[in-house]
């Protein structure tokens, strides 16, 4: 159940490491446009938020063999889902 809780935390924590990373995007979207930023640094930022959405799949991933594994212990439904709904 550790686990659990874990994985809901780093769930949370990785959303807003995106959401930080979008406003950073913006930002040197908009300095690329301008000419002060270079277009190696929006590739960049473009793969650094790809980097937290594949991060974002594989904690899902984990998060639903947990669930799984937990809800087979409870002699309960493999895939009953429970927990906060995101």
């Amino acid at each position: 159940m550790y686990e659990i809780a874990n994985l809901y935390q780093l769930l949370d924590i990785n959303k807003a490491d995106e959401a930080s990373l979008i406003q950073s995007r913006d930002a040197t979207r908009a300095k690329f446009e301008v000419g002060t930023q270079t277009q190696a640094d929006l590739l960049l930022a473009d793969n650094e938020r790809q980097k937290i959405i594949e991060a974002r799949r594989d904690l899902e991933q984990k998060l639903s063999d947990q669930q799984s594994a937990l809800n087979v212990l409870m002699n309960r439904d493999p895939i009953c889902s429970f927990g906060p709904s995101n």
